[in-house]
């Protein structure tokens, strides 16, 4: 582990943050999305790029290197992250030399990814690039590329994150980092390094290309800054807590059960990604209050709804750490009392999961309307003052339409809104079916709840 921390050198100089469409990211994103991969069909991925892609590719959608990533995908859950971890370990899009042994296995590798099955799918991805004329592809791309690449780097500086980040680090990896813009990645974005075993480190955040303005330029935005800090700091809080990972675990398993759905819906299921997504979102999350404050509570709002309700438990650490800075000058060296303040969290989990709103009471009255369908007025009661501008009652009945939508009472404490059903049916549907959706007045989402309302009983 000390080799992951001697990669970065103290207070090195920051530069601008470079920005790139990586061909090693386009080629495996683009076989998992012929292999169907939905986190790489997003709609938000849609763009005329994407439609150019698809037409050349589409003569090779059952090539071997397609068949094998489906394969291996329904065999081990290779998605989402583990996608563009061996894509930033080739070397290139030509000779896809592995930079670092697969079978060591890297540090920064994703374990659904055996030595085995990387290699027999970097040998039929080699043919796929050759049979596909994909190298050509991307050539013919890159006029377009450096526009995005351009674009981005202009915006993305402008607020200079890599001094907030070398600055609340303590640190500044000794390799340039850079950020690559994940055409293909719609809404998903990963926190991507390389780890050599002399502790060099590369960090090469993908953040996802999703919503194109009227040239094909993807969108990047203040809004979009938490995602920049949230990928980076990855590269440093990761190995951080997997330090420490035996004694945090006990806290994180006692966090985890109150918002498995969401965290599974966000695919973090397991103990390692929510452990370092804890930490991840802390740094964020103060490091937005400190630099962006207009965004801060858009922020913890998302977090909460991810599954993430503790944050606010550990950001006033944070804030002792940055007054603190002659006797802790990096990240690392605050790190054991970041560990304590996680302690003291697991502690409170049952204290944390009651500030989450209740629901009170669903009912639902009744009225024809014409010969084929009732009229159903849904009014959901609550224990306090909900966020009006929230929604999060989706409905699984089919033929069910909304007549009047959703409209919170004065008081904030309920909703109602008007459905036309037909007659005979009941209406099912979910409040916050992923922990998203319902919030509180001050931004406790409700727990997932399964609504079912019966003519013949309401």
């Amino acid at each position: 582990m000390m080799l992951s921390l001697l990669a970065l050198s103290v207070l090195a100089p920051p530069k601008l943050i470079e920005v790139r469409v990586d061909p090693r990211i386009e080629l495996v994103t683009a076989v998992f999305r012929l292999a169907e991969a939905d986190e790489y069909n997003m709609d938000s991925s849609k763009s005329a790029y994407a439609s150019r892609l698809e037409k050349a590719l589409a003569p090779y959608k059952d090539h071997e290197a397609v068949r094998l990533a489906r394969e291996i995908r329904e065999r081990t859950g290779v998605g989402f992250d583990a996608v563009p971890t061996i894509a930033v370990h080739y070397s290139d899009i030509i000779h896809l030399d592995e930079r670092v042994p697969f079978d060591l296995p890297p540090a920064r590798w994703d374990k659904r990814w055996s030595a085995k099955d990387a290699r027999a799918f970097t040998k039929a991805l080699r043919s796929f690039v050759k049979d596909a004329h994909f190298a050509e592809f991307m050539r013919s791309e890159e006029p377009y590329f450096r526009k995005v690449a351009e674009v981005w780097k202009k915006k993305i500086n402008a607020r200079k994150p890599a001094v907030w980040l070398r600055d609340f680090y303590g640190t500044w990896p000794k390799r340039s980092p850079y950020v690559i813009v994940g055409m293909l990645c719609g809404g998903g974005n990963y926190g991507m390094s390389v780890e050599w075993p002399n502790g060099d480190l590369e960090m090469t955040p993908v953040l996802g290309a999703g919503g194109f303005d009227s040239e094909g330029v993807p969108s990047f935005g203040d809004r979009d800054l938490p995602l920049l800090l949230h990928e980076f700091s990855h590269g440093f809080m990761n190995p951080l807590a997997k330090s420490h990972f035996k004694e945090l675990l006990p806290p994180t398993r006692k966090l985890m059960p109150m918002t498995i759905t969401a965290l599974s819906a966000s695919a973090y299921a397991t103990d390692e990604p929510v452990l370092f997504e804890t930490f991840v979102r802390t740094a964020v999350q103060h490091l937005v209050e400190k630099h962006v404050p207009e965004i801060a509570a858009a922020n913890r709002a998302e977090d909460r709804q991810s599954g993430f309700l503790w944050i606010d438990e550990l950001t006033p650490s944070l804030r002792e750490y940055e007054k603190n800075r002659a006797r802790f000058p990096t990240m690392q060296s605050w790190f054991p009392k970041l560990v304590s303040a996680m302690k003291a969290t697991g502690q409170r989990a049952e204290e944390i999961e009651r500030r989450c709103p209740k629901v009170v009471r669903i009912s639902a009255k009744w009225s024809a309307d014409g010969e084929e369908a009732n009229a159903a007025v849904v009014t959901v009661e609550f224990d306090r003052p909900m966020n009006p501008k929230s929604r999060g009652f989706s409905i699984d009945t089919e033929g069910v339409t909304v007549v009047k939508k959703t409209e919170f009472a004065p008081d904030g404490r309920s909703f109602s809104l008007t459905l036309r059903v037909p007659k005979g049916k009941p209406v099912t549907g979910f409040l916050n079916r992923f922990g998203r959706g319902l919030l509180s007045a001050d931004l406790y989402p409700i727990r997932p709840m399964k609504v079912e309302l019966n003519p013949e009983v309401n």
